[in-house]
Formats: structure tokens, sequence, C-alpha cells
């Protein structure tokens, strides 16, 4: 569920990516609202609004949600803003996350010469901030440039173009590709409309995404309908009073997430073997790491193979090597902050004098899992900066506070994202649930270390869809998820 916000962000960037409005409104104002429904249950809203004035248009988009994770309802919200010329030419760009208590803003500009001058600040009690000048992606599109290249080409049907779309919060662009179709009869809110269907695919960092886009004859969006995360997302235009209407929270969002498995995984085994069968036909597309292997069968299935070594011993601490990867998982990043002077100090207590890495890594993951002693949902998407000073949280929260201790303490770490077999969860019982753990690179290969479950913090019990620094570019294989079955499982 960590990242179960960000993979919903992605598929509103397509919706909102499409031409909103293609041509130019009769007033200097024009505000748009968009009712969105996960699984059927509406959770929240988009408002979309255009102001042109004095040779610039102002683009401004909302985005609310309300997702219930068992008993607990988590607030997610984002408010992002761009400025451009009458031409399109991009001038600035501002953008507010929040999720829970986790606040993550960002503010930019772009001077004439295409550099950009970004301000970043990520934490809610523990704010982190950084500046950071670099080139504005070249030929990234703003809201205001795409409509006016989606005005230039029409709704033809056949036509097919593509452009860049800028990302505020990545600071980088992806490549977006648009197919028009044939008009069409939708529904409305019970009223019959017509509408011309459209093909949309972001290809973001972390993996495609798809949407159809419905649109009527001057380009404004009507409604919009996606996949993610194995669940139904669709947006549809309403009045300002339906969209503000409270969220239904009647269906626990991480209980549709849950994949059931034909038999128990001790958590004492040290191998896992599954067969995965695809959904709708498909063939799940699923991460080779050190401890998974993935075969793909000439039925379409996939055998998984996760297998649970000991960590090695004899590394030493700080990592000297030159893997690309392990030198990346060194460094400070946005969710994980190992360059905060607390956490730096707290990773120096634990591990001391101990130069073995393995060793050190197992005393910061021992650490972790006691220190959050209140282990709940009421917190998502915290920094590691955020989590040192107020320890409560989910598997989110020990997962980036132990890959930032170890990276200040020398020992290259990342997080992993997939799932977790649990014996029971509720009233179901042996089935895979959303969970991220941590990775730690000993002796040439990544192990996982999970701060979430005790001593040994082990299991292989785990499949891994995704790997990174908690940012929105690793989503790659979460696509993935809710995507297939489990229809065999061995263990030993």
């Amino acid at each position: 569920m960590a990242k179960l916000a960000l993979i919903l962000a992605l598929f509103l960037a397509v919706a909102q990516s499409a031409p909103a409005v293609a041509a130019e409104p009769k007033a200097k104002t024009e505000t748009t609202y968009y009712a969105l429904y996960i699984n059927g249950f509406k959770v929240g809203y988009m408002k979309d609004e255009r102001m042109a004035a004095d040779g610039r248009v102002t683009s401004k988009s909302t985005n609310v949600m309300s997702m219930k994770r068992q008993n607990t309802v988590i607030e997610m919200s984002s408010q992002e803003t761009e400025v451009e010329t009458a031409a399109g030419k991009p001038l600035r760009f501002d953008l507010r996350q929040k999720e829970s208590l986790m606040v993550m803003t960002v503010s930019g500009s772009v001077d004439d010469q295409g550099q950009m001058t970004v301000a970043t600040a990520t934490g809610g009690l523990a704010a982190t901030k950084k500046t950071e000048t670099k080139p504005y992606p070249a030929g990234a599109l703003m809201p205001e440039g795409v409509r006016l290249l989606c005005d230039k080409k029409g709704l033809k049907p056949g036509t097919k173009y593509e452009y860049l779309a800028f990302d505020a919060e990545s600071r980088q662009a992806s490549r977006v590709e648009v197919a028009v179709g044939k008009k069409e009869t939708i529904t409305l809110f019970g009223r019959k409309v017509e509408a011309i269907r459209q093909l949309s695919i972001l290809h973001a960092p972390g993996g495609d995404v798809t949407s159809f886009v419905w649109v009527n004859e001057e380009g404004g969006t009507l409604r919009s309908e996606g996949t993610e995360a194995g669940m139904p997302v669709v947006t549809e235009r309403c009045s300002q009073s339906f969209a503000l209407s409270p969220a239904q929270n009647s269906e626990d969002f991480f209980s549709a997430l849950l994949l059931p498995c034909p038999q128990a995984i001790p958590d004492e085994a040290r191998k896992m073997t599954l067969t995965l069968k695809g959904k709708n036909g498909t063939k799940p597309a699923l991460l080779e790491t050190d401890m998974q292997k993935v075969k793909a069968n000439e039925d379409g299935t996939v055998t998984l193979t996760v297998e649970r070594p000991a960590l090695p011993a004899g590394q030493g601490r700080p990592y000297d090597g030159k893997n690309a990867a392990a030198l990346e998982a060194l460094k400070p990043a946005r969710y994980v902050q190992s360059d905060d002077a607390l956490i730096v100090k707290k990773a120096r207590e634990i591990v001391g004098s101990e130069k073995d890495a393995a060793t050190a890594a197992l005393k910061l993951a021992g650490w972790v899992y006691k220190y959050i002693e209140e282990k709940d949902l009421n917190v998502a998407n915290a920094s590691a900066s955020e989590v040192i000073r107020h320890p409560e949280g989910d598997c989110k929260e020990h997962s980036v506070l132990l890959a930032a201790l170890c990276r200040a303490a020398g020992i290259p770490a990342r997080m992993a994202d997939g799932y977790l077999f649990v014996a029971r969860i509720g009233k179901q019982k042996n089935v895979f649930a959303g969970h991220q753990w941590t990775q730690v690179y000993l002796g040439g290969k990544w192990y996982d270390l999970d701060a979430t479950l005790e001593a040994p913090h082990n299991s292989p019990g785990r499949i891994t869809l995704a790997v990174g620094d908690g940012s929105e570019n690793d989503l790659g294989g979460l696509n993935a998820m809710g995507s297939f079955t489990i229809t065999s499982a061995t263990a030993q």
C-alpha cells in the first residue's frame, strides 16, 4: 500500500495530460470538476482551472482522495500549478502533495536559457529542504502547451501523435502517446452523451500507464478509465456539488489488494516457489533480483523462486566497491535522508565500532523494529527524517528509516515494494499483502532485510515488484500488482 498513492497519481497524470480544453474558452477563467472512482466507489475528486491574463496562462489541478486501509482512512491531496506564456512556453511550476502527516512541496522557475531553479521540501513535522539548478527537459510541455498541441492535431479518427509531458514532482519529462478513435455514446450520470474516444499512454520512468479518455467536440475531457494496482480507476466530469460531496469509504482497499496463496509459507522456510498466472490472458511481468528468479513457462504462466540465504559475514564497511547501483544507494534521497544529523548520530550509536557490514545491518534492523512501537496505519509515506523523530507507522516507515540508517553507516541500502506472505490478516488466511521492506548490498548481492519483522528480519514469502529509494520513479513492476493470481505454491 505504500506506493498506491503514487500509482494513482500516475493514472491521474495520464487523464490530465489529455486535452482538457482544446478551444480558447469564452471567459478568462474556466473551472471543471471530476469525480474520482476506484472499484466503483467515489473516493475523491479532481478540479481543473485555467486562467488567462496579461499574456500568461495559469493552469491549476487539484486532486483529493480519501481511501480506507483496514479501519483507518487515509487522506491524500495534491495541488499543481503551472504558469506559461500564451504560446505555451514554460515559466514556473508549484506542487504540494499531502498524504496523512507527510507533506512534499516543489517550487520552480524556468529562465530564458532553459535552466530551472527548484526548491523542494519533504516532511511534515520534520521537513528537509533543498534547492538546485538544472536544465529544464528540452521540449517538455506544460498543460497550456499540451492544449495548444492537441488543438492543432485535432480530433479526426485515426490521428496519432505524441509529446513530452513535464512532471513537477520528478522534474523530468515523460513521453505521452495519443491515438484518436471514433465517436461513441457514453453514459454520464444516467445521461447519454456523444464523445470521442482516445487512447493515452504515459511512458513514465517506472513503467507505462494506459488510459482511455472520452472528449467532446471541443476536446474537453468527459470521462477517463484505466486500471491501476488491479483496480479500475474512473474519472467523470460532474458538477461542483457532486465532486465535493463526501467520499465513499465503505471498501477496504488494503483488502482489495490481498493475493490468496494455495498454502502456507512457513517463516522458517529457506526457499519458496510459486506459479503465477496473469489475469485476462496477460503474462505476469516480474522483476528479477539476486534473491528472486523468474522463469517463463510455455503455458503462459511464470515460475517465481525466492530464496532466503543468511547475510554474508566478512564484508567491511563503509562500502568501497565500484558497483554503480550500490554507490547510488549510499547517497541521501528525498525520503531517505541519510545525511540528517540525527540519523547519522543514531547510526553511529547503534553500530558502534562494528566493522562487519552484515552484523551492523542486523543491529540497525533490530533497533528499528523496537524503536517504532506504534505500528499502525495512521501515518502514510513519511520520510526517514520524520520517522526518526516521530516513530510511528507501518512497513513504509520501517523500511525508509532502516535504509537511511544503513546508508549513514556506510552500507548500501534501498527499498523494495511488493507482497509479503501473511498467515492471517483479518478474517483471511494464507494471503500475500502489499508490503515494503529494505534491501542491503553485501558481497556483490542485494539481500532482503525487513525491520517490520522480528529477527532474523527476513522470510522467503515475499514477491518483489519494484526497488528504489522511494521516489515516484521507482514504481516499475508495481503496475503488476493485482494483475496475476497464484496457482501453486511450495516451500522448503
